[in-house]
């Protein structure tokens, strides 16, 4: 071989060399780049990356190995408006309650794991899933929950008054606004005060003169219904994405107050809402009337079963005669006053009507056609003799809480209105169930077929128990004893929050919701019309994406 080719293959094979030299360090992050895929895909944060090697890799960085020490926290602070609770530290876990915006709760040890919680890199150290006091996990790190500290300067939303008959204050919107996501300006401001949707304009502006008359109109087909103006659905209230409006609210609509904010810029008052929407102020009514009646409370003597409220706004109380044959009006009784019936004893039937006799004097009596009746009722078989259970009876419009056999608490309720009008129809379902979710408050809304949208934000001490139906407290109205909700059961704020506190599952301290879980912990809903049987009791299969 000449030196010219012996020169040649020495170049080339230095050359090989080199090649795959710089080839080495990029085949290492290749075959690294999985398991950081894999970390991200679980929800770690980016700044994770770093931890993650392949089997039998070493790295020169310590912090890849060992991790920074850190003190863990004692204590979180919900961010988000709603916090989840899990049941086991992972994101796809079963609910087993919830947090609210500004809740500070205490949590055990350090933390469980860091799977599927994703945290913000300044918190890379702290973050992962830690268990609560009360049980459940949480994920720490991210943009719902943070670690608390003594030091730290939060503007926390204003906690719900837990020993109020309201847990927060309320107002009631009067013409069309907005819910704002930040401070708008001047013109955002003016286009959004007054809204009005296209659609709504369409034959708005016809006058009496018009070649179609107003009979007419009404005879149109059901093809033509397209053509007429409609009231806006929940669904057009809601703003653009990405867009500065939450939602639209209309005259009628509640919502729930944190604080006051004041803007230069925009020339305006704001109420922040607990929802964190900004309202002007303007539109806004204080709502700081609602009704102080209350049920009441058995000792077993002072008051036991059977009771009685009136609940006619003419009732009276009835002298019976000696042969028990006869009634005479006696004296007028105030409507929803409460009367305590005489102890083991049997309606006197005169004529047509029923009269119970009362405790404080025998021979005076009350016509059961004027009063809610609470009475003795028979524990239903598949209610264990030491549970905490509720009647409703829709014929008398009272909510009767027992404990085992014993009659503890009763009231006066409101449920789903009756009517001939199949969409004005709000019937409470009649059944026997359980509470399978307890909210301090949450908010409800709909549309109805003759009022249009409703919405009540914040709804105080919330019991689901079938669906969407609910006991909860009514703050809007104080008709207790007649029919007046769409489905739910009505309490007075105060009743509702004996029973919401009283009634199983118990909310742990700090939570703002509580779910049933598996353990049937809820305590039984029976809902009947008078004497009649309801359908038998069927558990109910619980769902993980349960959120009401």
């Amino acid at each position: 071989m000449t030196s010219r080719w012996r020169s040649f293959l020495l170049c080339l094979c230095v050359a090989l060399v080199a090649c795959s030299q710089r080839a080495t360090p990029q085949d290492a992050r290749a075959s690294a780049s999985p398991a950081t895929d894999a970390q991200r895909a679980d929800g770690s944060d980016e700044s994770d990356a770093g931890d993650a090697t392949t089997d039998g890799a070493t790295t020169t960085d310590a912090r890849a190995d060992v991790e920074e020490p850190f003190t863990p926290p004692t204590q979180i602070i919900a961010r988000g408006t709603w916090v989840p609770v899990r049941r086991s530290p992972r994101r796809d876990a079963p609910l087993a309650g919830y947090l609210r915006a500004g809740t500070i709760v205490r949590v055990t040890g350090t933390r469980v794991s860091r799977e599927t919680c994703p945290v913000r890199r300044e918190l890379r150290r702290e973050g992962g899933w830690y268990q609560l006091e009360a049980g459940g996990f949480v994920c720490v790190g991210g943009a719902l929950a943070a670690p608390w500290s003594e030091g730290s300067h939060e503007l926390r939303p204003a906690q719900p008054m837990l020993d109020a008959g309201m847990p927060y204050r309320y107002a009631i919107v009067y013409g069309r606004t907005a819910a704002f996501r930040e401070i708008p300006t001047q013109d955002e401001m003016r286009d959004n005060r007054g809204w009005r949707f296209e659609f709504e304009r369409r034959d708005g502006g016809a006058s009496s003169s018009s070649s179609e008359s107003s009979s007419r109109r009404r005879r149109r087909s059901e093809d033509e219904d397209d053509d007429r103006p409609r009231r806006p659905g929940l669904g057009d209230l809601q703003g653009e994405r990405g867009g500065i409006v939450i939602r639209r609210l209309m005259t009628g609509m509640y919502v729930s107050l944190d604080r006051l904010i004041r803007s230069r810029e925009a020339d305006a008052v704001f109420w922040r809402t607990q929802s964190g929407g900004l309202v002007p102020a303007g539109p806004l009514s204080i709502w700081g009337r609602w009704s102080e009646f209350r049920g009441t409370v058995m000792d077993g003597t002072t008051a036991h079963l059977p009771y009685a409220f009136m609940n006619s706004l003419s009732g009276f109380l009835y002298r019976i005669s000696s042969n028990g044959r006869s009634a005479s009006l006696e004296r007028r009784v105030p409507r929803h006053r409460g009367i305590q019936l005489a102890a083991n004893s049997e309606p006197v039937v005169i004529g047509e009507n029923r009269y119970w006799r009362t405790e404080a004097d025998p021979n005076l009596a009350v016509k059961e056609a004027n009063v809610g009746l609470a009475i003795q009722r028979p524990r239903p078989s598949w209610v264990r003799a030491d549970e905490r259970w509720i009647d409703i009876d829709l014929a008398q419009q009272v909510l009767t809480a027992f404990d085992g056999e014993r009659g503890v608490f009763a009231t006066l309720v409101s449920t789903g209105k009756r009517s001939y009008n199949e969409i004005e129809r709000y019937n409470t379902p009649t059944g026997q169930y359980r509470v399978y979710s307890k909210h301090i408050t949450t908010t409800m809304d709909g549309d109805t077929a003759m009022a249009g949208p409703y919405s009540i934000e914040d709804v105080p001490w919330v019991m689901y128990f079938h669906e969407s139906y609910a006991i909860h407290g009514a703050f809007w109205h104080e008709q207790w004893g007649w029919r007046m909700s769409h489905g739910c059961v009505n309490m007075a704020p105060n009743d509702a929050r004996w029973l919401f506190f009283w009634a199983n599952p118990p909310l742990p301290d700090g939570w703002h919701g509580v779910f049933q879980g598996d353990s049937e912990s809820g305590s039984p809903v029976i809902v009947h019309m008078g004497d009649r049987p309801p359908r038998p009791y069927r558990p109910r299969v619980r769902r993980d994406d349960d959120e009401y």
